[in-house]
């Protein structure tokens, strides 16, 4: 019986069942992506149930009771892969689902993939994150066994998609989310601004895991360069990460400490972007950088690495450079260049709705709901 978008004898709807299956759920870019498409599918068509490893950001527990969304908690992954398969497999054992979507960076995630065969689960989504991972050997052993598992592939981007799957042969699913909220916001500018003693200051700032892939050691590298001949230069960094108690360290006897703020995680991205000048992303690798659209959005200029996609450009005030640390002059002149360049912030948000709108979560939602009806409708 194919799925159809009525109501049976007792009114109420037949749903599609679909498992979300994730390492974790915490306040990382993949964590959005679920919880932003999730959160805007008609749950009249489908029931989600969420498969995470802890730890699960409490914010995103409540959101998930409210809508009626289960969450299912793993044991985590990193410590005990054994403990948390047999976990997995387990709850997928007791329940029934039609579709299985498992969110990953790498071929690693094949072993979620072969317990949703071994279940029965006939639609099978491998959905890539990432354009490179920190176990190659690894993912290249895995490879192979992994494109048997999926019944479909998708990516973030077409530089992941290329990466993981043959060239062409997956469907780029945009990281939709609230657009709308990233526009610049003159009032929370001049709070946190006034807040952080950062008026009269050309502020560069980053939003983003403080970790390997971020990089954010060439952030503090090319700031304590460019500090030396401006004096109203000031870095906020914005995140948490493996390598935030090392920066803090660095940053408490550095010569630059009174015009370097750590700020760790936040809840108003937005609000912080709108206090920035320039944006600076040198990932060493990224799925898409979908921090870099929400700078954008804000109408920041962005100095990004060469290693982000060119899918995350939104506007023409972006520019891609090498992260060789030898190049960190050529940073400084762009700065420069966008330092000298006239630009209103308030009116970006309209001037580029267009591309804008690729991103919008309620269109990038009802898309993926119709490739799951057509997917469960194809699989039946």
């Amino acid at each position: 019986m194919k799925f159809i978008e009525c109501f049976g004898d007792n009114n109420v709807m037949d749903k599609i069942k679909v498992v979300v299956i994730a390492g974790s759920l915490k306040m990382d870019g993949i964590s959005a992506v679920i919880m932003n498409y999730c959160t805007h599918m008609d749950l009249n068509k489908f029931d989600i149930t969420i498969m995470a490893g802890v730890p699960i950001e409490k914010v995103y527990k409540e959101t998930c009771r409210e809508y009626g969304i289960i969450v299912e908690e793993l044991p985590q992954r990193k410590i005990s892969s054994i403990v948390f398969f047999h976990v997995l497999n387990r709850k997928l054992r007791e329940s029934r689902f039609d579709i299985c979507h498992v969110h990953g960076n790498s071929a690693t995630s094949v072993a979620e993939l072969i317990l949703a065969r071994l279940n029965h689960i006939k639609v099978r989504i491998m959905h890539c994150h990432n354009s490179k991972c920190q176990h190659e050997k690894i993912h290249k052993i895995l490879l192979p066994i992994l494109k048997r598992m999926y019944t479909q592939a998708f990516s973030c981007s077409t530089l992941a998609g290329n990466w993981i799957f043959e060239e062409g042969k997956f469907t780029v699913i945009t990281n939709g989310f609230e657009t709308e909220q990233y526009q610049f916001h003159l009032e929370k500018r001049e709070q946190y601004r006034q807040q952080m003693n950062l008026e009269k200051c050309y502020v560069l700032g980053c939003v983003g895991r403080l970790n390997y892939q971020k990089n954010p050691w060439f952030v503090i590298k090319y700031f304590e360069q460019a500090a030396q001949k401006n004096s109203k230069l000031k870095l906020l960094m914005v995140g948490s990460g493996n390598e935030k108690k090392n920066i803090e360290e660095y940053v408490s006897k550095s010569q630059y400490r009174d015009r370097i703020i750590v700020y760790g995680e936040s809840n108003d991205i937005a609000g912080l972007l709108s206090a920035m000048d320039l944006f600076l992303f040198p990932s060493r690798y990224e799925g898409l950088g979908i921090s870099v659209v929400e700078a954008q959005i804000s109408g920041l200029p962005c100095i990004v690495s060469e290693n982000v996609p060119r899918d995350a450009q939104v506007g023409d005030r972006i520019r891609f450079l090498p992260i060789d640390e030898t190049k960190l002059s050529l940073w400084e002149e762009t700065m420069e260049e966008f330092q000298h360049m006239e630009y209103n912030r308030l009116n970006y948000y309209e001037d580029n709705k267009v591309r804008i709108e690729k991103y919008n979560i309620q269109d990038c939602a009802k898309q993926l709901e119709d490739i799951y009806i057509k997917l469960y409708n194809a699989g039946i």
